[in-house]
């Protein structure tokens, strides 16, 4: 017996309906493979633009530390006052740069600041500078427990003497 038109009609819906089921499940597993495809692709990228931000915070780090040292050879060639007075600005806006940029660590830039603020001192002994005009600019770029530092002031006082040091003392307060 010949299977009815109507039985033939259903059959062939049917198979067509079974083949588009099939179909929905690749095209499911192709959307999942692409939408893992682009998570790891998105975490590459993600991670890439992660280390093109460090390596230019290095990169700009390295050269304001660059600049910083090249402001301290300027410091040791400095042989009047005012110029060493300006250079405060300089090495101060250097080392604040580095901060912002976080290159490096807390303790290397307080080490650096307070290796900066010690050459600045004793240079401005060196070449008789006005220890009430350095005490005035450094009040702007350095904290008053830098300033007051036991250290610092042992050198202030190296430096400048009793007297220079009860000014230094009275300006940074």
């Amino acid at each position: 017996m010949e299977p009815s038109s109507q039985e033939n009609i259903f059959r062939v819906i049917s198979e067509l309906e079974e083949r588009i089921d099939r179909l929905d499940k690749k095209v499911d597993e192709i959307n999942e493979q692409v939408n893992k495809r682009i998570d790891i692709l998105d975490a590459s990228v993600e991670e890439l633009r992660h280390q093109l931000e460090r390596l230019r915070t290095d990169s700009a780090g390295d050269l304001v530390l660059i600049s910083t040292n090249f402001s301290m050879l300027l410091l040791a060639l400095i042989s009047h006052p005012k110029y060493l007075l300006s250079l405060i600005e300089d090495l101060s806006d250097a080392i604040s740069t580095l901060e912002r940029l976080k290159t490096f660590d807390k303790k290397t830039l307080r080490d650096l600041r307070s290796d900066t603020l010690k050459v600045i001192i004793e240079k401005a002994g060196k070449i008789k500078c006005d220890v009430g005009d350095l005490a005035e600019r450094l009040v702007k770029y350095f904290s008053p427990g830098e300033l007051l530092s036991p250290e610092v002031k042992n050198l202030v006082r190296k430096n400048f003497g009793l007297k220079g040091l009860e000014i230094w003392e009275r300006m940074v307060r």
